[in-house]
């Protein structure tokens, strides 16, 4: 009997619970998929927000993007003006990508990315990316024949990290944000007549300092991930003139060494890189015993040319993207970030790339 009683109890204490839950139901919401971010008048913030939204035609129903802008001089005071104009509530359970305009990133997003992350509703791993020009003019690019421009940005941006940038988003952005042994990066968008990844912005804590290209890029992805790449194309000498080879199915790996040569440390990269040649700017014979062996010889000085312009570019800058820093932090005692920063710009890197040609693809 007091067993009956306490599934009675239980139950009730259920139902009422229940009722005091809140509930959304998705045709009554406007779900963000993205969110740009521009400088208006008086030191306020633009917000513009793209969002899916169905229209009755007819017999028919279309899915297409509203775009709402918003401004304040907080985050949460732009969504409320957005929210104000929108025919359903806003919200950013479903938001996939935050875009900052480059006046806004040289100015420093720190309290912006931190606002999100504190967001319960901000997914920790949504894309961010930094804009050449303004950023919300990146949502009017989009061809909406193409996709929605909350799905076909971080689609894209998505797609160009797997192959020529070095992924990234919030939870990564903010993680070397805030440690004192790397700086933290993004994608850098442009705009015009169509939508295109043109590189890396690099940021100096939360500031936007520098851009690098997506050669360069695809570097700075060589020595900080693991795994496959995209295709590339190398210039190499055959018979007395030049010949362009393509490289696909790329896969690197990586390991940092560091040696104690004298006041200040040496890190030793050594980067192993397999790919197959699929295509060529001329016939060439792949049996030629010489052939591979001087593409690998070749692809490897060109590699080591450009890593050794790129860590003396982070130098100058004095920004540190490799994570050299956590590399010392984790060899030694007594980590002082202060004393690091003055030893950055006098530390030695060295780059040993071993190429490996593995197949010659469809080129045979």
């Amino acid at each position: 009997m007091n067993q009956c009683k306490w599934i009675i109890l239980i139950c009730i204490i259920l139902f009422v619970l229940t009722g005091c839950v809140e509930t959304n139901i998705i045709e009554e919401l406007s779900l963000v998929h993205g969110m740009a971010y521009d400088e208006a008048e008086g030191d306020q913030l633009e917000l513009t927000a793209a969002f899916p939204n169905f229209v009755e035609q007819g017999e028919e129903s279309a899915l297409f993007s509203q775009i709402l802008t918003g401004i304040g001089r907080t985050t949460n005071g732009a969504i409320e003006q957005i929210n104000m104009k929108s025919q359903r509530p806003i919200k950013l359970g479903q938001s996939r990508v935050y875009i900052f305009s480059s006046t806004i990133a040289e100015n420093g997003i720190e309290h912006l990315a931190d606002a999100l992350y504190r967001n319960p509703d901000v997914p920790n791993r949504v894309q961010l990316a930094v804009s050449v020009d303004k950023a919300k003019d990146i949502f009017n690019t989009v061809d909406e024949n193409e996709d929605r421009v909350g799905v076909y940005i971080p689609d894209l941006i998505d797609h160009v990290q797997q192959l020529a940038i070095p992924p990234t988003n919030l939870h990564l952005f903010l993680y070397s944000m805030y440690n004192d042994g790397r700086d933290a990066y993004l994608p850098l968008i442009k705009g015009e007549d169509e939508l295109n990844i043109i590189g890396t912005a690099l940021f100096d804590h939360d500031k936007y300092v520098a851009q690098i290209n997506l050669q360069e890029s695809y570097m700075l992805r060589y020595l900080t991930v693991r795994g496959k790449h995209g295709t590339q194309q190398h210039i190499v000498t055959h018979e007395g003139g030049d010949l362009v080879v393509t490289v696909e199915n790329i896969t690197s790996t990586y390991r940092v060494k560091m040696e104690n040569r004298g006041e200040t440390p040496t890190f030793i990269y050594h980067v192993h890189v397999k790919g197959e040649i699929t295509d060529s700017s001329e016939r060439i014979n792949i049996d030629d015993p010489g052939f591979i062996p001087k593409l690998e010889k070749e692809m490897k000085e060109e590699k080591v040319k450009k890593a050794e312009i790129l860590i003396t570019k982070f130098k100058e800058l004095k920004i540190d993207p490799l994570g050299l820093g956590e590399q010392y932090r984790s060899r030694t005692r007594n980590w002082q970030p202060e004393k690091w920063e003055e030893m950055y710009q006098d530390i030695d890197v060295e780059f040993n790339f071993n190429v490996q040609i593995i197949h010659s693809g469809a080129i045979e």
